[in-house]
C-alpha cells in the first residue's frame, strides 16, 4: 500500500491510458448482456453508473479541499446532505399529506422534500454564521 502511494504521489500517470482502460471496460461490461442471456443490460448501467457517480461526485470533496478555506467549505457538502435527509424525513413524518411520487417512492412527501430543502439551506447558514463569529473570512452567500 505504502508504494501505491508513492508511485501515485511522485509518478506521472498517464491519463490517456487511463481513459482508455475505463472506456475498454465499459465496452466489455456492455457486452456481457450480449454473451450471457443471465444479465440484461439495466444491470450493467447500474453497475456502471453506480460507479460513476460514486467515483466523480466524492472527487469534488478532494477539489472543494484544495480550494481556499476548503477545510471548512467541504463541510457544506456534509452538512446539507444530513441536514436534508434529516429534515425532510421528520417534516415528511410529522406534517406529509401530499405524496411525492407513490409509485418510486411511497412513503416521501412534497412536505417533505421542501422541509429538506428549507433545512439544510438553514443549517448551512447557520454554520455560515459560526464560521463568521470565529473570524473566518467567507462571504455569507457561500452557505446559501
Amino acid at each position: 500500500m505504502r508504494n501505491l502511494l508513492y508511485f501515485l504521489i511522485n509518478n506521472k500517470i498517464n491519463y490517456s491510458m487511463v481513459f482508455f482502460i475505463i472506456i475498454v471496460s465499459i465496452f466489455i461490461m456492455l457486452c456481457i448482456p450480449v454473451v450471457n442471456e443471465k444479465y440484461n443490460f439495466v444491470d450493467v448501467a447500474v453497475t456502471l453508473l453506480g460507479f460513476l457517480y460514486v467515483s466523480i461526485f466524492f472527487s469534488f470533496i478532494v477539489l472543494i479541499s484544495e480550494k481556499d478555506y476548503g477545510k471548512y467549505l467541504v463541510w457544506i457538502v456534509f452538512i446539507s446532505s444530513w441536514m436534508c435527509d434529516t429534515t425532510a424525513y421528520y417534516v415528511g413524518k410529522y406534517l406529509g399529506k401530499n405524496k411525492l411520487c407513490p409509485k418510486v417512492s411511497p412513503k416521501k412527501t412534497i412536505e417533505g422534500s421542501i422541509g429538506g430543502l428549507l433545512g439544510s439551506t438553514l443549517a448551512c447558514g447557520l454554520y455560515g454564521i459560526f464560521l463568521d463569529r470565529l473570524g473566518i473570512n467567507l462571504p455569507i452567500f457561500n452557505f446559501f
